[in-house]
């Protein structure tokens, strides 16, 4: 009867360790959708667009300013990229290597709206899209976004970087 004890004493050991490395996962979150995101996706938040709450990637970088959603098959629902640049100037945006349309939208650094393109698609490059004003930030959202959420020129976007 010993000798089966010692045999199961260190199966049970084991199992403990295992089921207590999973629950420390389970409890610090580790294993949440929402981390699981952040390690897919990259830098999350959520900014409100005219009442509208969206949940952006945000490209603070040369290296992300420059990648931006190209390569990827798709954008999840009510998901952008948001673009962060130093200061307000016309940034240019390009659809090289992107596999669907999106609607791009200019937002200078009250939070205003300054320009909207719609349904820019991926056979527009080389083509660049030019704002008409300054803008510090730059929202790219699956195509016609803007127009299901009644999205405009002059709307305010809130919970902005700086």
């Amino acid at each position: 009867m010993d000798k089966e004890f010692s045999l199961v004493k260190p199966m049970l050991l084991s199992l403990f360790l295992i089921g207590s490395f999973l629950v420390g996962f389970w409890v610090t979150g580790l294993t949440s959708s929402e981390s699981v995101k952040k390690i897919k996706y990259g830098n999350l938040r959520t900014i409100k667009v005219a009442g509208v709450n969206l949940t952006v990637e945000v490209a603070k970088d040369k290296e992300a300013w420059a990648k931006g959603l190209s390569g990827r098959e798709k954008l999840p629902v009510k998901r952008g990229m948001l673009f962060v640049f130093p200061k307000e100037d016309f940034y240019r945006i390009w659809m090289k290597d992107m596999k669907f349309p999106i609607d791009v939208m200019w937002v200078n650094e009250d939070g205003v709206i300054v320009e909207i393109w719609k349904n820019a698609t991926p056979d527009s490059y080389p083509n660049v899209y030019v704002p008409s004003a300054r803008a510090k930030y730059v929202i790219e959202v699956n195509a016609d976004w803007t127009d299901v959420y009644d999205i405009n020129i002059g709307d305010r976007v809130y919970r902005l970087p700086k």
